[in-house]
């Protein structure tokens, strides 16, 4: 979150590439979006096959398969920790009486 925060004050309106692996694509998407910015995503690493000469090799375990299911799930639960810290963060703000910004865009007050 916090390279996303100094991208933005960087980078201000200019076009912004964001280059990161596919399988982390959508938690980095996310974070620059909340600072502000609308980059191009530009991922890489990609770590499924599309070329298996064998077709039975994609059925036998193999440590490859281990690693992206590890890859998987460490996206999968940094994405619902990404959504839970905002949800925290929107709560404490309304519960200090700040106004917060509602999803549609308008400013709310819990006064």
């Amino acid at each position: 979150m916090e390279e996303a925060y100094q991208a933005a004050s960087v980078v201000g309106d200019s076009n912004l590439v964001l280059v990161t692996s596919a399988s982390h694509m959508d938690r980095a998407l996310y974070e620059f979006e909340s600072a502000g910015l609308d980059p191009v995503p530009a991922p890489t690493n990609y770590i499924a096959q599309k070329e298996i000469k064998q077709p039975w090799i994609k059925y036998s375990p193999r440590a490859q398969y281990l690693e992206q299911f590890e890859k998987y799930w460490h996206e999968r639960l940094g994405q619902l920790w990404q959504r839970m810290r905002d949800k925290v963060a929107q709560q404490e703000a309304q519960f200090q009486g700040d106004p917060v910004t509602s999803p549609e865009g308008e400013a709310v007050s819990t006064n």
